[in-house]
């Protein structure tokens, strides 16, 4: 046998059906941001993996301009019995070896600048996943104490989602809010 309930009693039961939905799309809007802080994380570990290449490349540049310095050097050191095409070649090779020493710093410098891109696109992602989280379990500790009556939050960088999250089981209460930025 079917009950009929109450107006309130009717209207109680679509607030808690709201509030489950709206909790669980705040969920699921975490667990985005979680993805999105753990797709930083691999982006940051590619990054670093390309710096370790360049610098590498970079020490096997520098090892081959050294080497041909000393060939240079032996070769002048030799006098007359080095050709001037040899000296020419050995010279040519020198410089060769500089470009791409100087190629090699260039794609490093380039590498480190994406590093700390990446390093500081990641914080950010897991800064706010973790205060959207935080967000979240304070918004449902709140629908759980009706009897609050001072909350400051001043200097948290909730934005207006944030605030938002926060006001609606504070209204829903018959409290009443009232904010102010800075």
């Amino acid at each position: 046998m079917w009950r009929v309930g109450t107006g309130k009693e009717v209207q109680m039961i679509v607030r808690a059906t709201q509030r489950k939905d709206w909790t669980a799309g705040k969920t699921r809007d975490c667990s985005e941001l979680t993805s999105a802080a753990s797709a930083k994380a691999s982006e940051f570990d590619s990054v670093k993996e390309k710096l370790r290449r360049a610098i590498e490349k970079g020490k096997g540049i520098e090892a081959e301009k050294k080497r041909l310095e000393g060939e240079l050097e032996a070769v002048n050191a030799a006098g007359a019995t080095s050709s001037a095409a040899e000296v020419e070649a050995a010279k040519a090779a020198s410089e060769s070896a500089e470009r791409d020493a100087a190629s090699a710093r260039a794609e490093l410098e380039s590498v480190k600048a994406a590093a700390e891109s990446a390093r500081a696109e990641l914080e950010s992602a897991r800064a706010s996943a973790a205060s959207a989280e935080a967000v979240v379990a304070l918004a449902d500790a709140l629908r759980l104490n009706p009897t609050l009556q001072i909350l400051r939050l001043g200097g948290n960088n909730l934005g207006p989602d944030g605030a938002a999250l926060l006001a609606e089981p504070l209204s829903s209460q018959g409290t009443r809010c009232s904010a102010r930025g800075r």
